[in-house]
Parts: structure tokens; sequence; C-alpha cells
């Protein structure tokens, strides 16, 4: 929308006088003129008729200032509605994080509140694929997740921690034994049935990759979303699954590393675009004071 041109129209049509008009716009009469000029050929009728020195609107000018003050008007609500959403935008902070990745998310809020109380922190849970959907899109700030990959075009991250994925059997289960002396061998889990987290989780990718590197399919899958709960199914004799390394309820399981290693990393990820404000540091610092204390 050329509000300039709009502005102009309804200046001489206030002043009803081009020269005056000019003034107040602080333009020449002749870029006015010119203006008022391709205007009205582009209508195809004149805005303005001259008597006594004086400019008045024609019926086609009448209804063009009306439609150019209904809309200028609508340009100024919608600059005065981004400048709100702008300064609300900038009030607030964003991020994404992984079930299981963030335990203490009630101490982080406290923790940053006490510094930056008129700031507002709005959480979303998320997959990695969906936390680089928000990123990309420009939804969210940042997001805690995981990656076996950590070359990016467009992210930057900050490694919290590598760990990989190990094989969970429940005791009791007929392999333990000989896994403890051979290593783990997926042909003799061929009548297992696998739990296994959704198809666009890294550990996903991770155990499809396990399967692949071991020439192996397995027999039946259960997909669930979080790891308590396939770790929970296990317990109960229905499957076996794969558990991050060093997880915190492996004292109810048996669990062997695997060869190669399924390795992945927790990290902080961001735009490399992202302008960290001194607010958005302050929360990331907290955030990885927070992890360190918790995977001690």
């Amino acid at each position: 929308m050329n509000t300039k041109l709009l502005e102009c129209i309804i200046t001489v049509s206030q002043e009803r006088s081009q020269s005056r008009a000019a003034v107040k716009l602080n333009i020449s009469q002749s870029a006015l003129s010119q203006q008022i000029k391709k205007v009205e050929n582009d209508i195809g009728t004149p805005l303005f008729y001259k008597e006594k020195n004086e400019l008045f609107l024609t019926d086609a000018g009448k209804i063009y200032i009306n439609g150019a003050q209904g809309a200028l008007n609508i340009y100024k609500h919608a600059l005065r509605d981004i400048s709100k959403v702008r300064s609300r935008k900038n009030k607030e902070i964003t991020f994404v994080y992984t079930k299981g990745l963030l335990k203490d998310l009630p101490g982080v809020l406290t923790e940053f509140r006490k510094i930056h109380p008129d700031i507002y922190i709005n959480t979303l849970y998320g997959t990695a694929a969906s936390a680089k959907d928000y990123l990309s899109n420009g939804i969210a700030d940042f997001a805690i997740t995981a990656t076996s990959d950590l070359s990016n075009t467009l992210l930057s991250y900050i490694p919290l921690r590598t760990t990989e994925l190990e094989l969970a059997l429940p005791y009791g289960h007929p392999m333990i034994n000989r896994f403890r002396k051979e290593g783990v061998s997926f042909e003799c889990l061929s009548e297992d049935i696998f739990i296994l987290p959704p198809n666009e989780t890294v550990a996903r990718q991770l155990s499809s990759r396990i399967f692949q590197q071991n020439r192996f399919i397995p027999r039946s899958i259960r997909e669930v979303s979080e790891i308590e709960s396939a770790i929970e199914l296990m317990l109960s004799g229905n499957g076996i699954c794969f558990v991050p390394k060093f997880h915190e309820a492996n004292n109810r399981y048996v669990a062997f590393s695997l060869v190669p290693g399924a390795v992945y990393h927790i990290v902080i990820t961001y735009p490399k675009s992202k302008i960290i404000s001194a607010a958005l540091k302050d929360l990331l610092m907290i955030l990885m004071r927070t992890y360190d204390s918790y995977i001690k």
C-alpha cells in the first residue's frame, strides 16, 4: 500500500491547493502534481476540478478519498497492533523441550522470575522434528532436544551431554547371561516384541539404525511416546526396549551397550540468526546449570 500517495491526495483535498499541500507535505509542487496525475490516469477520471483558484473533489474524487481515508485508518490500526505484538514479543521467551530432558522446569521458572519478573516464559512440548519446525517458523526461541548430528547450516547447538542408547532387558530374560558373556546378538531376540518411540524421534531413528547395522527386522513392534511407558511395558513382560545410558531407572532392568554405539547428543539449539538478548542468555545459563545438577 502506497500510503504516501494516499496522504498526498487527502492533503490536497483538505488544503484545496496543490501549492499549500506541497508545502505541508514538504515536497515540490511538480512532484505532487505528478502523483495526482498518475492516480487520475490509473482510474481513468479526474479527482479534482478547479473553481475560483481552489481545487474541489469530483464525485470520483469523493469516492477515492473515502476509500483512501478508510485504508489509511486500517493501516494505522495495523501498525499499532504490530507494535503491541512486538512489544509483547520482547517480553516473552518461548522454548520447546522433549519430555525427559528437562526435569526441574518449575525450579528453572522460579529462578528466572527472580531475575526477570516482567518476562513471560512459554513452554512447548515436542519431539526433535517438531522442535525444528517451531524454530524455523519463528514460533520458539530455542529448544532442548536430542540430535545425532551436531552439524546444521541453520541451527546452533550448545551440547549438554553426549550419551547413547542401550538395549534393556527385564530381569529373568533368558538372554541376559549369554549377552553378559558374549555381547548382544539380535538374532537371539527374533521372538521378542520391541517397544519403540514414534518415527519422528531421534531415538526411533537410532533404533532403526541399530536394526540396519545388525541386519535385523523385529518380529513385532509396540510404539509408545515416552521412555517411562516403554520401561513399564517391558517390566510387565510386554517386550524389550532401548533406553538412554545412565537412565535413572537402570536398577530396574539389565542394560547392554551396543557395538557400534548408538550415540546421540542432548543439546540446547536455536537459529543461527537468533539475537541472544540478556534475558535469553540468563535463561540458557540457568538451564545449563540445572541440567548439570541433575545429570551428575
